[in-house]
């Protein structure tokens, strides 16, 4: 059977997808090497191991090129979108980290080399007792995260998240069930023309973020189409609203007046957001009347939402940063069209 030319492009585009993690993985796998010779030349005083480590980082800087060459090819030239597009995404911020992480290998190598080749005094014995053990773990938890990317399990990827002291949480309701803005999940089995919202959390050394997507589980209809237009439309006049020295109320009046607008105001029925730091909601308050300024640096979060009884609702929210120049998200990433 002839294959066509859609086809043949989705499958090359898949082929290229997994090429580019299986050159991540690569890198990763020369980095967590380079952790554990920097330490062991390190613990042996070996200086000629410490300056292999050194010349090999070349090779992870040139890996890092080509895979970020390789991401902004597939970005440019296949449009990806979805689950696709955020794959690449997250390679390509993997990518840095991992440079970054190949980095610290070999100031560690060159510590050995000055250390052990030069007038610098030796490191305690009670040094090398800590920072052994230390980079022993942190090559354990890299090898936990290649393995999780390497085999796209999710649970594999919570398990090692929470072993850094994160924690994953949320909700996600769908129909009628999706009207509560603070409802819990149900018992309700999901089934077309559902709308699905799925409000997640994370908690990472302490502080928190936070998200709000919502999803309609089939061709979306006009009525769902007209309320997401409306909750979007209010979540960007309330980013455009946020600047330093403005009051915090006159974000929620700004995205309050665009669901007005709309005719929906009566289900929009809590604030349009908080801040977001070592507590999952503190000030300021992004509710009207709150006089409270917002100062440049503040990380908030922002989810306006219409909720219709007995059908279902809409959320969108992000976190981000306050700025001058506007919020940035954090991440870089917007809510995507219905």
């Amino acid at each position: 059977m002839a294959i066509s030319h859609d086809a043949h492009t989705v499958k090359q585009f898949d082929v290229l997808l997994a090429n580019l993690r299986n050159l991540v993985l690569e890198m990763g796998g020369l980095v967590e090497e380079q952790i554990q010779h920097a330490i062991q030349a390190l613990d042996d005083e070996d200086l000629t191991a410490a300056r292999e480590v050194v010349a090999r980082d070349q090779v992870i800087n040139g890996l890092q090129v080509k895979a970020d060459e390789d991401c902004v090819s597939l970005i440019a030239l296949r449009q990806p979108l979805g689950s696709d597009l955020r794959l690449i995404m997250s390679l390509s911020k993997i990518v840095t980290d991992l440079e970054r992480i190949g980095d610290e290998a070999e100031k560690i190598a060159r510590m050995t080399i000055k250390t052990y080749d030069g007038d610098s005094s030796p490191p305690s014995a009670k040094l090398l007792r800590d920072v052994v053990p230390m980079a022993k773990l942190a090559q354990n938890m890299l090898h936990n995260c290649l393995d999780a990317l390497a085999r796209l399990d999710v649970g594999k990827a919570v398990e090692v998240a929470r072993a850094m002291g994160a924690a994953l949480e949320g909700a996600v309701r769908f129909g009628a069930n999706g009207a509560d803005p603070f409802g819990r999940a149900g018992a309700a089995r999901l089934r077309c023309p559902d709308v699905i919202v799925f409000s997640l959390s994370a908690r990472v050394r302490g502080y928190h973020s936070g998200i709000s997507r919502t999803f309609a589980f089939s061709e979306p209809s006009p009525r769902y189409r007209q309320i997401y237009h409306v909750v979007r439309q209010a979540q960007e006049e309330a980013f455009r609203a946020a600047r330093p020295g403005i009051p915090a109320g006159k974000v929620d009046e700004a995205a309050r007046s665009a669901i007005h607008r709309g005719g929906l105001g009566k289900y929009f029925t809590h604030g349009v957001g908080h801040g977001v730091g070592l507590d999952e909601s503190e000030e300021p308050i992004l509710a009207s009347g709150n006089d409270i300024i917002l100062e440049d640096g503040m990380v908030v979060a922002m989810g306006p939402g219409i909720y219709l009884p007995g059908e279902f609702g809409v959320r969108l929210e992000d976190v981000v940063l306050v700025t001058p120049t506007g919020p940035r998200h954090l991440p870089a990433m917007s809510a995507p069209s219905p």
